[in-house]
């Protein structure tokens, strides 16, 4: 755009707009007329993931639900609530919450730590972990 800054300043006060949205202004106008009556060449953004409205689910993310279930029942059968389990294991209630939601798989020595402080065998722990749906 033609003019000094000290100039597009004026313009801009005269018209009643900070320095950026007379220059905005100014684009609008030179812009071709399609452009302006809402015709354009850009893909629309997406807001969500393609199939994220349709209910999909992501693949294994079903297994990991199950997996969660599990674990919980686990802790229930062993009289703790979450913040008893956490203290336990010395892990935080988010950990645990975590890993009954599904959204996070325990480590090696977290699994220890959990059948330790529900009372399983650590093969019964790691059956329930691999259990298909």
């Amino acid at each position: 755009m033609k003019g000094s800054i000290a100039a597009i300043n004026r313009e801009a006060r005269e018209r009643g707009m900070s320095y950026g949205k007379y220059l905005a202004f100014r684009a609008a106008q030179k812009a071709p007329a399609s452009s302006r009556e809402g015709e354009t060449t850009a893909e629309p953004k997406r807001s969500m993931p393609p199939g994220a409205s349709l209910g999909l689910e992501e693949p294994g993310r079903e297994q990991a639900a199950k997996r969660g279930q599990a674990l919980r029942q686990a802790r229930l059968r062993a009289g703790l609530s979450l913040e008893q389990a956490a203290r336990r294991m010395d892990v935080t209630a988010s950990a645990v919450r975590q890993w009954e939601t599904g959204k996070k798989r325990p480590k090696p020595q977290s699994q220890r730590k959990i059948a330790q402080a529900y009372g399983l065998e650590p093969a019964e722990l790691e059956r329930m972990l691999e259990a298909r749906p």
